[in-house]
């Protein structure tokens, strides 16, 4: 794993627990996976221009985590490997700092943002 991944991991990760209430294991892995029915039940707009760049899946990630209680509403984490390549090699196009700060704040406005699931 990169160096500042091995760093930043466990900074975002306490910031999205911060944001929702929920700790998980790796909020920047981006590898997820939703019911389509969440997004028929949604009561907020998951269609938003502003959700058109990295924020979309942190969003609606962090409406998913901000409505714990909810039992219509249940998520788990399963362990995935990821392989990185040999140093020297680029592996993603996400920018450190910028980039990371665009996918941190959609779980804090989820959180505060009125709409949750029906």
């Amino acid at each position: 794993m990169p160096g500042f991944r091995r760093r930043a991991i466990p900074v975002v990760n306490g910031l999205v627990k911060l944001a929702t209430g929920q700790a998980i294991t790796d909020a920047t892995c981006g590898y997820r996976a939703f019911r389509v029915d969440i997004f028929e039940r949604a009561q907020f707009d998951w269609r938003a221009e502003w959700l058109w760049t990295y924020a979309w899946e942190p969003y609606v990630y962090g409406k998913v985590l901000s409505s714990r209680g909810d039992r219509r509403v249940r998520w788990s984490e399963v362990p995935i490997t990821m392989r990185y390549p040999k140093k020297g090699k680029r592996y993603t196009k996400i920018k450190p700092g910028m980039d990371w700060m665009k996918m941190i704040y959609p779980f804090f406005w989820a959180r505060l943002e009125r709409g949750g699931f029906d």
